[in-house]
């Protein structure tokens, strides 16, 4: 699931092609690197997205690592700039909300 809503937020904010929803679907859930890697290679290619920012993205999530919030804020301000800054007034409190959250 998280994996999805991650496919959605990178494709969203990277990406001004239509996401096709084979893209949508994970190779697997194991959070295991080759399987983010296959992952982000398909998704790459429904969606013009780096395989590099995406396996970037998906990983950090999957390793539970505090740079998951850093990714995840520079999607969210990149996709839509307009939104973001109604919520936030940097990256950084963005950055800081994340990390403040359970």
């Amino acid at each position: 699931m998280k994996k999805r809503l991650m496919a959605l937020v990178v494709g969203a904010s990277f990406s001004a092609v239509s996401v096709p929803a084979s893209a949508l679907a994970p190779a697997a859930d194991d959070g295991s690197a080759t399987a983010n890697v296959e992952f982000c290679k398909q998704f790459s290619a429904g969606t013009g997205v780096p395989v590099g920012r995406c396996v970037g993205f998906v990983q950090t999530e999957a390793l539970g690592s505090a740079g998951f919030a850093t990714h995840f804020c520079q999607a969210f301000e990149g996709g839509d700039p307009e939104e973001f800054y109604l919520i936030y007034d940097s990256l950084s409190e963005c950055i800081r909300d994340l990390h403040a959250q359970p």
